[in-house]
Order: C-alpha cells, then structure tokens, then sequence
C-alpha cells in the first residue's frame, strides 16, 4: 500500500487535501477485507475436512454445477444402488409401504452404473426408502435431489395410465417414521412431460421432475426419505430410481454467488421442541394428545408374556385391524417391544407401552427403562406405564403391601420419580393403574392419592420445583402432561338389556364399563377440567361370576356386551375416555391366562362370537369418518436390544372384589406446556445449474431459535 499512496501524492487534490488521501486508503482496504476473510475462511474449511471423518471422497471436488452422476459426491451410502439387494431392498437402504407394493432390483432400464431400484405399485399405494447419517456439520447448508423415471399403465393400457407422485424429504431430527410430520417434503416430481413419463424417460435434475430441498442441519443427523404415491385409478405403475444425493450447498449455489441463501422471507409456526416431537398438548384440549389417525377408540392387551416377536405380526395387524383395533397395550422390559411397536404405529394402531418390572413396588424404574423410553419416543411412541395396580399385594416385592395409607405414600413417591424421567424423555407417563376394588379400595386409594400430590413438592421436568399436581400440567412437564390409566373390567356385570335390545351398562357401582365415569368426576373436583382416561385392561372373561347377584359370563354375552362397549366408543360418547383395552389377545407360551384370551398362540380364535362379530361390525372413526380396515406390513428395522436380566415370567393377577362402593376416582394436576420454539419456514430462488439452464425451486428449513 506504501507504493500506491506515493504515486496518489504526486496528484495536486491530495497535496491540498492530505486527509482525502487517508480515507481513500482506509477505504481500498476494506474493500479487501471480505475477500481476505473469505480465503482465510476456505482455508480453514479445507483444514477441517481434511483433519475431519470423511464419508465420501471430497464431495466437494470439481464444480458444483455439474452434479450430474457425480454420485461420489452423495453424502448418502450406496446412493446409486449398485451394491447388494436383500428382499428388493438395495444394501444401506430401508423400506416402507402402504398397499400393494413390490420392491425389486432393476438392471434393463437403469441410467447409470450397474442396477437402479425399482417400485411397482397397483391402485392407491405409497412407499419408498430410507438412510439416515450421522455426519451433517450443524449450521451448514445441505441439498437432496434424485434422478427418476416411470412407466404407468391404465385400465386399456399405457395411453389412460396417470402419473405417481415421486417426492424426497428430509427429517431433521432424524427419525425413522415415513408418516411424521418432522419431515420436510420437497414439491411433487408429477408428470408435466406426460409422453416421457408414459415411456420411461429419464430426468436428472428436471425442473418439473427432480424436486430439491434444501436445509440447515439443526445435528450432525438427518434422514433422507424417498417416497412414491399413486391413487386408486392407477392400475400399474413402475417408478425407477437410479441415484439419491444428499450434498453440502457449494459456494455458488444461491443468487448471488454466495454459500448462504439470501434473506428470507419467513413464515413462522409454532412446535414443540426437540426432544418431544412435533406433538403439543395443550391443557384441556383433548384432541392436541397423540392419537391414531383412524381413531375407533377401541383397543386390546397384547400377551401377558409380551408376546412381542415381529415374526407374525403380519396376521395380527390384519386381525387386528379387521376387528376396528386402533390402540394397542404392549408389555415390555426396555425396548423388546419397539419393533412391535413400531408396525402398529405404521398401521395407525396407537402402542401404550407397560415397562414390565416383576412386583415393581415399592421401586422406582431401572435406568435401562428410562433409556428406553427415550428410543420409543423418537419412533413417535409416546404413553407410558412404569408401575401397576399398587393396590394389591401381588405388585409388591415378596407380595409385602403395605397398610393402605402408607401404600398410597410409597407409590406417589415412586411414581413421581417415574413420571419425571418419562417426561424428561419426551414421553406422556401414565398415573398407575388402580386393580379395580383391591385390597385397598382404587376408588378411595386414587383420591388419597390426590390428596398426597397436593401437599408435596416435586421436581418438574421444566426445571423448576412445584406441587405435584403440576405433572399433569403441559406448561410444566416438557410439554408431555400425565393421563389417567384405568382397569375398568366389567366383570359379570351388564346382564340386562333395553327395550330395544341394546346393552344397559352396570352403574350400581364403581367396578364396570363405565368406571371412567367415576374417576372423571374426581379428575373435575380437582382439575377443573377433563384429561385422557387411557384403559389398559379391562373387558368381560367367559365363565367370570365374582359377583354372585348375576349370572356367569357365557360366550353369547361376551360378545354382545364387547360389542356394545365398542359402538360406544365408535360414537363417542366419552370423549376423554380414549380407548378400551380388551383383556387379553392371547395366552402366554405355558398356557397360563388361556381362559381369558380371546385367539390362540396361532392367532386362531378362541371366542370366535365376539372376533368374528367384531369383524362385522359396521365399523367408524370417532370422529363419524369410514374405517379404512385395510393393513400393510412393514418390517421395521432391527433393533438391537440391551443387555439386560429378563424379568420372571410375566403373569399379572386381577383381584377385584365383586362389590365396591362407588367414591369417585381422583382428579390429576393441571398440565405442563413447553417452551415454545419458532421456526422458520422459508422461500427463496433456488440454485442455476448452468449446464442444463435450469434454476430448481427449493424447500428451504432455517434452524429454530428458542423464544
């Protein structure tokens, strides 16, 4: 700079004005600063990735523009699927699937390299797969694109056949699930070039073909999605992929030239933050708890043992699913459920999780259990039981139950614990199921418990300490308020009948169908409002006669009484009482619980009047919309179980008394609500591939910044 100042001198202006020429050489440079920031910048990026793991060979080599084959730069394993096929599935990939959908290799009509994968789907169907990686660097701008081709068939043939939907999507959290709403959907690739879609052209980066969506990672994980759609009046359908990029934006990929998308205009929503899912339960609002999508309100008990191998749950979803069933209770020690659960989930049957302890009492949960919860939750699995019918002996380690006052005083202190640790993983935990009677009346047993949770502190998952009502308060508890569990068997009760045959539910006392009613009542004396009632178990058992006064549950009654329960669940007739839970789907593998199990180990019936009227049933959503009783079957991918100590056998005992008064259950504690995240949805002109003229529309995802 000493050089260029001397020849300014010798000009006359600055020999008359000396502080002219000052500022005109503070002002040259910091005209270079930016350049100088930025090759210091590129330096040290070339630095980090060099001392940093590295997934690909620089994916950054070479231009930018041309993307197109260069699949080494895919951040993403196997991305052009070339490598091994298991079942259809190319190597690294997971799949997922609606309707009538096959999966398979495809070596004729491939693009490039040695294979493509190929999805042939018939009517109304939606698949795709899946990857997720764990190697994003948080703050950096990265792009997902794929190259396709398809052919369709109508009813005649190929000239009527109508395009599918092929779209990519990302998870930023990186969760699994193809149905959640974490998932950012670039546009639909559709069919504008109706003739290259009839006959299989390809499109590599099409304008109308390749739907791009951009992001910041908010973690170093993210899961790429791609998912094809057709409807019904598709006949036939093959969709062709042949490679899937996930790549860092590069320097010249926004307007402007610059790494970073220009100012946004943004659109702000409102969600809950990570790690509690998109859900956001507000207090009083019953429709904002997680529920199935096609919600009938009835559900069963899963096996007593767990029953909880995936090699037959392709006929038990079916049946399941046939027979109206949208909510589901699995019995677990850790995650031995979580795939079991997780193809419910997939087929809209809602999971309520019972983290099995053998006589839990007076215990609190392992940690193993805690961790567990943690992993279901990011499967959007979120109702959770950490304890069982404290009021009776059978729960109670070496059977020791307490008087009943100190009962109700250890269980509180043990539940509270629970319900925290559960919150704090992002799940809902459920206040524990009360055997109805008991050894300590429930009734009486649920209100002291009440009693109890007001006049004593407890830590609450936002951090800060309160009452212990406050676990039922979403503003408090991670935005996962407790709910209510009950056992609402109805015992031989229910033997009469309306004029118009219909059923004419027992409410002498509290111990029947109906029992909810009794514990909403005391929910409302001391909530001021509703909260969910969630059965767990509950139902009639053929040959029951604990109460003398009716005659012995037979199979005929079985069936009319669980069919009335279910069209009163249908028709929403309790809103907060959100699902039945039929005790029990079958028996455990030495026999026990076989007189009380409605199918065989086989899935074969055993009181085939009330499967087979189920199945009849005219069957609605709570909310008056058709059923679709439809299954599909999914296989989740595996997942690797803890090493933990397997309980005893699982062998729950029910010891209602016949009779019970009816005092009113208790009421939980106003619910805790999260603190609220924004995020910014934003639009903005997308990257110029010089190569092709073309400049892509994108979906762009900026990090969330906490309010």
């Amino acid at each position: 700079m000493a050089g260029f100042s001397g020849k300014i001198k010798n000009l006359s202006f600055f020999r008359r004005y000396p502080k002219a020429l000052n500022i005109l050489t503070l002002l040259v440079v910091f005209s270079f600063l930016p350049l100088l920031v930025f090759a210091l910048q590129q330096s040290q990026d070339t630095r980090q990735r060099a001392e940093g793991p590295s997934i690909t060979p620089n994916p950054l080599a070479g231009s930018c523009n041309d993307l197109e084959h260069h699949i080494e730069r895919s951040l993403l394993r196997n991305a052009d699927f070339n490598n091994e096929y298991a079942n259809g599935i190319p190597t690294e990939w997971k799949s997922f699937k609606e309707g009538d959908v096959d999966f398979s290799e495809e070596t004729g009509n491939e693009k490039w390299g040695r294979a493509g994968l190929k999805i042939t789907g018939k009517g109304a169907f939606k698949a795709g797969v899946y990857q997720t990686i764990e190697s994003l660097t948080p703050g950096n701008w990265y792009h997902a694109f794929y190259a396709t081709a398809q052919q369709m068939w109508g009813p005649n043939g190929k000239d009527d056949g109508l395009p599918t939907k092929r779209e990519v999507g990302v998870d930023l959290l990186g969760g699994t699930n193809p149905n959640s709403a974490n998932i950012i959907w670039g546009r639909s690739s559709g069919c504008e070039n109706r003739n290259g879609c009839l006959y299989g052209t390809w499109h590599t980066l099409g304008l109308q073909n390749n739907p791009l969506v951009s992001f910041t990672a908010n973690t170093n994980k993210v899961t790429v999605f791609l998912r094809v759609s057709g409807e019904p009046s598709v006949a036939n359908s093959e969709t062709w992929v042949d490679e899937i990029y996930l790549t860092p934006a590069c320097q010249n990929d926004f307007v402007g030239g610059q790494a970073t998308p220009p100012t946004p205009t943004t659109i702000q929503s409102v969600i809950t933050p990570a790690p509690t899912s998109v859900i956001h339960i507000r207090n009083g609002d019953l429709n904002s708890y997680p529920k199935p999508k096609y919600d009938t309100g009835i559900g069963m008990h899963w096996a007593a043992d767990g029953g909880n191998d995936t090699s037959n749950a392709k006929n038990s979803v079916c049946t399941l699913k046939d027979m109206g069933v949208s909510w589901i209770k699995l019995l677990a020690v850790g995650p031995s459920a979580l795939d079991l659960a997780k193809i419910m989930k997939q087929n809209y049957i809602e999971p309520i999780i019972r983290l099995y302890r053998y006589q839990p009492l007076p215990s609190t949960m392992p940690q193993p259990d805690i961790d567990a919860v943690g992993e279901y939750v990011k499967n959007d699995i979120y109702y959770f039981e950490s304890t069982n019918e404290p009021n009776i002996r059978t729960e109670w380690e070496n059977e020791a139950l307490p008087d009943c006052n100190s009962a109700v005083n250890q269980t509180m202190q043990t539940w509270t614990k629970d319900a925290l640790h559960i919150q704090q993983k992002g799940g809902i935990p459920l206040f524990p199921a009360l055997s109805p009677g008991g050894v300590c009346d429930d009734v009486n047993f649920l209100r002291d418990s009440f009693n109890w949770l007001k006049t004593n502190t407890c830590e609450l998952a936002n951090g800060s300490n309160g009452s212990c009502l406050e676990l039922f308060n979403a503003d408090k508890s991670n935005g996962k308020p407790a709910v209510m569990s009950i056992h609402n068997y109805n015992f031989n009760h229910d033997n009469g009948k309306n004029g118009d045959g219909s059923v004419s539910f027992y409410t002498e006392d509290s111990n029947a169908f109906l029992k909810f009613s009794t514990y909403n009542q005391i929910i409302n004396e001391n909530l001021g409002r509703n909260i969910p009632i969630l059965a767990t178990e509950g139902g009639m058992h053929v040959g029951d006669n604990p109460d003398p006064r009716f005659p012995t549950t037979d199979n005929s009654w079985h069936r009319d009484v669980s069919i009335a329960m279910s069209e009163y669940q249908m028709n929403n007739q309790a809103p907060y009482f959100f699902n039945t839970a039929f005790w029990l789907s079958m028996p455990n593998p030495d026999g026990n619980w076989s007189a009380n199990a409605w199918f065989n180990r086989d899935l074969s019936p055993k009181i085939s009047e009330t499967v087979n009227a189920l199945k009849n049933l005219n069957k609605k959503t709570r909310n008056g919309e058709t059923y679709p009783s439809s299954c599909s079957f999914v296989t989740p991918s595996p997942t690797q179980k803890p090493n933990v100590s397997p309980s005893p056998t699982l062998n729950p005992r029910i010891s209602p008394s016949p009779t019970s008064t009816t005092p009113a259950p208790r009421r939980p504690s106003p619910t805790p609500r999260p603190k609220k995240i924004i995020r910014n949805y934003v639009a903005f002109p997308c990257p110029t591939i010089p190569s092709l003229g073309l400049q892509l529309g994108c979906i762009i995802f900026a990090t969330p910044t906490p309010r």
